[in-house]
């Protein structure tokens, strides 16, 4: 936060907004000129900051962003610009035409479609897409939080007689309460957005919120004065409305996050699943105390407890939906860790650990039937010439062109392995004598001598093996060892070639 209000261009911003501010309560204290010049100055500067400050400014830094970021400062702007056209048409029905504005009338257009405006920015505010359950159920909960406090809103409303006191229409009751319900809407997509994960201080979301802050203060304060049949221009509750986009203007001067303080992005932590639980509460509550009282329900606020009843059945149903679509999701990935623990992930053989785990149970199968097991190294003559020569991203392709060629040559029940770099390993599960294994592994090695084609290079390769017959008198690591020496050997005699280990006194055996 320090950084942010740090900056040159946001400590002027903010200069300036705080000058504006106190110019503004001065206004609405002192009523300069008498209550029609204040009122008239009052309904100007409402339409003058949100259309000549807050929207040229969201729409500049939609023009230094991009992507996601752009989008969110351009729907911002649209707020500004929605709500500043509904202003001004305020104002030229109440200073020129000299008629006071209803619900009914057309900036009541403008204020909601800038509500809109405000949610979808937060909503694709960056961070982690949920499944569509997920964005589903968050719209729920918007509209779970709008009906239960329209109709905690409707019955204070009516309880006091200020909804009998104002002489407006239904359709203008509901309208004029549904301001303070969208705000709250607002903010708490604004806690849903913050709780994606832990966000910098200097994040511009945090003016964005305020400004949101402010506007549903505006709102709620206006809309009971004004149900009350109190309210008019002029009044210091309207210094919300200003200095709210006045801070949004301020949150478009600040500067992007860089690098090293974004933030990581998470699930959204669990408090946040019960954001429409606490207007759902007391909602009920109200409720509850109606009845004890023995007053009964009109039918706005039958249809809104209907409503959310219904928002709830389908807000469960998603939840269903989520849990199924996430328990599939962390046995998919279980899955994927334990194929990882035991598989090479570049080529797809088998690793170090699964072929030592097969190679034990082949020599325990030893014990009860008798068979002999043949275990080879391989390795690629003068590898590190294609990296150094053509890249890693060749070498990287070769390498899978290699295990593919290997894996197509044995046969079912054998195992290959890359053990690290260029080094693999076979297990020959069931083989009958050396000329056998010499027969397999000469087949594979004719078939590494054949060039391979990657991208627009054409790579020669060979390679050199080794291996050890296990007689069932030979443990694992014995047999892994006398496997490497012979790999060695078949390299320093030349390489392209097989060497089968011989124990001491036992002449060489060589395949080339």
């Amino acid at each position: 936060m320090l950084r942010l209000i740090g900056s040159h261009r946001v400590a002027r911003g903010v200069l300036a907004a705080t000058a504006c501010t106190v110019g503004f309560v001065l206004l609405v204290l002192v009523h300069p000129g008498g209550p029609i010049v204040t009122r008239n100055i009052d309904d100007l500067l409402q339409a003058v900051v949100p259309l000549a400050v807050a929207l040229p400014l969201c729409l500049w830094r939609a023009s230094c962003s991009s992507g996601r970021m752009r989008t969110f400062w351009q729907l911002l702007g649209a707020f500004a610009g929605a709500w500043g056209a509904g202003q001004l048409v305020w104002c030229y029905l109440e200073i020129t035409r000299h008629t006071r504005p209803t619900a009914s009338d057309l900036p009541t257009a403008g204020y909601l479609l800038a509500v809109l405006c405000a949610g979808a920015a937060l909503a694709i505010y960056p961070g982690p897409r949920p499944h569509w359950a997920g964005r589903i159920r968050a719209l729920i909960d918007g509209l779970l939080i709008v009906t239960t406090l329209l109709f905690v809103s409707w019955t204070v409303a009516s309880d006091t007689g200020a909804l009998q006191r104002s002489g407006v229409h239904l359709a203008e009751r509901i309208t004029v309460l549904t301001y303070p319900a969208g705000d709250i809407v607002l903010i708490a997509l604004l806690i849903t957005v913050f709780g994606r994960g832990r966000r910098s201080l200097e994040d511009p979301l945090l003016l964005v919120g305020a400004s949101v802050v402010l506007l549903f203060l505006g709102d709620s304060l206006s809309i009971y004065i004004g149900l009350a049949g109190t309210y008019q221009t002029g009044s210091p509750v309207d210094v919300c409305w200003v200095v709210g986009f006045l801070v949004l203007g301020v949150a478009a001067l600040a500067p992007p996050l860089p690098a090293e303080v974004v933030t990581h992005e998470s699930n959204p932590p669990t408090w946040t699943e019960f954001i429409a639980y606490g207007p759902l509460a007391l909602a009920l509550a109200m409720g509850l105390v109606q009845m004890i009282r023995g007053q009964g329900f009109d039918t706005v606020e039958v249809g809104l407890v209907f409503a959310s009843i219904v928002l709830l059945v389908v807000r469960g149903v998603l939840f269903v939906l989520e849990n199924r679509v996430l328990v599939a999701r962390i046995e998919s990935t279980i899955g994927d860790l334990e194929w990882l623990t035991l598989h090479d992930p570049l080529t797809g053989l088998a690793n170090r650990v699964l072929f030592d785990d097969r190679l034990g149970q082949g020599i325990a199968g030893q014990q009860r039937n008798p068979h002999n097991l043949a275990v080879a190294y391989l390795d690629l003559d003068d590898f590190k010439a294609v990296n150094d020569t053509l890249g890693h991203d060749v070498g990287d392709e070769l390498l899978r062109q290699v295990g593919q060629r290997m894996s197509a040559t044995v046969r079912e029940g054998d195992t290959i392995a890359r053990l690290s770099g260029d080094e693999f390993a076979l297990l020959l599960a069931s083989v009958d004598d050396a000329d056998q294994v010499d027969e397999m592994l000469g087949r594979i090695l004719g078939r590494l001598d054949a060039p391979f084609p990657i991208g627009t290079h054409v790579v020669g390769m060979s390679a050199s093996i080794g291996y050890s017959l296990s007689f069932g008198h030979v443990d694992a690591e014995e047999l892994l060892k006398q496997a490497d020496e012979a790999m060695y050997s078949a390299k320093a005699n030349g390489k392209d070639r097989i060497h089968r280990y011989r124990s001491p006194g036992e002449r060489t055996v060589e395949y080339a």
